[in-house]
């Protein structure tokens, strides 16, 4: 039987993803940093429930943008997988069912791209971590390839402040054009 991220409550993720934050901190803050392993636990402790809520409430925020579609109650989970898989990439399903709900999937994901603390948050992530780059660059003690990790965040955080929302857009025009009907020749 295989469990579906779908299935389990928000505050189980959240827990789970908290005590997975809380050891690979400590064994990277210990093995990386030359910390001793009660320091390292302790500051992979105090992270933990800050990251663990956070992780919470991007489950269940996951969780409202799978939700059944208007109509779509009665796509079987593949269906429902196919869809939400259609909205970033891949082919156009076939199924006008699950086409429309690819679509509405889409239609919920720029939207919430598009919410103004959204944008706020990302700007904010990008622009910490551009800051943490240039603080790397000038750290004499630091390792070069720790001062680009920063600068990879600051990619990402840019990837979804920029790009995805126009991503975004460009699939749900492919998503509701009408289809041509497969002509089979015999």
């Amino acid at each position: 039987m295989r469990i579906s991220s779908q299935d389990v409550p928000s505050w189980v993720a959240g827990t789970a993803a908290g005590v997975m934050y809380a050891v690979l901190f400590a064994l990277g803050t210990h093995y990386l940093g030359d910390v001793g392993w009660t320091a390292a636990l302790i500051m992979g402790g105090v992270g933990a429930p800050f990251f663990g809520i956070a992780m919470g409430f991007l489950s269940r925020q996951m969780k409202q943008l799978m939700a059944p579609t208007a109509g779509g109650d009665e796509l079987t989970r593949k269906q429902r997988e196919i869809a939400f898989r259609a909205t970033q990439r891949g082919p156009i399903p076939q199924d006008p069912a699950v086409r429309a709900a690819a679509a509405e999937y889409a239609q919920r994901h720029l939207d919430q791209a598009e919410k103004r603390w959204s944008r706020i948050v990302i700007a904010f992530g990008a622009f910490f971590m551009l800051l943490s780059f240039v603080v790397g660059v000038f750290d004499d003690d630091r390792p070069w390839w720790r001062a680009l990790l920063p600068l990879c965040g600051a990619a990402v955080f840019s990837y979804l402040l920029f790009f995805r929302p126009r991503r975004l857009r460009r699939r749900i025009t492919a998503l509701t054009a009408e289809q041509p009907e497969n002509e089979s020749t015999s």
